[in-house]
Order: C-alpha cells, then structure tokens, then sequence
C-alpha cells in the first residue's frame, strides 16, 4: 500500500486516488501523474502569501486611507462652517 502524496488515502500499486478534492484524484499511485500533481499542489502559494502585499502596494494603500481620511474631514469642516454662516 503507498499512500496518496497529497490526501494519504492509502492506495494498492495500480489504484487511482479516489478523492474528487484531492489534486492528485484519478491518478495512479506511483504515476509520475500522481508526482507531478502532488508536486504543484506542494508549490502552490500559501493562502497567507497571497493575502500579503508587497511594501509598494501597502504604502499606496495607506497614502490612499489618509487622502481619504483628510478629504472626509475637510467635508465635514466645510459642512460644519456652513451651518455657522
């Protein structure tokens, strides 16, 4: 028995993984099919590395929060000289 290399289903020489979530599903074990599909599976990016932002993209997004914040103020500074006028 050699185990799936990405779910570990174990699996007889000449069986196919049977789990339709795994990367790796209608390929036989010890298939260079199976090895290269556990292989891209293995160098996929991680969800937290797609979720980070690089420092270029970080600062633009923080220029962008402040120009935002300061026009929001300086709307509500106009509305409130305004109701004084």
């Amino acid at each position: 028995m050699t185990p799936c290399e990405v779910c570990g289903v174990p699996l007889d020489r000449w069986e196919s993984c049977p789990s339709p979530a795994c990367p790796c599903y209608g390929t036989r074990a010890d298939s260079p099919e199976m090895d290269a599909a556990a292989e891209r599976w293995r160098s996929r990016p991680s969800v937290a590395a797609a979720r980070t932002l690089n420092g270029a993209a970080a600062l633009e997004l923080i220029e962008l929060r402040t120009r935002l914040d300061y026009l929001e103020a300086a709307g509500e500074l106009i509305e409130v000289e305004h109701r004084w006028s």
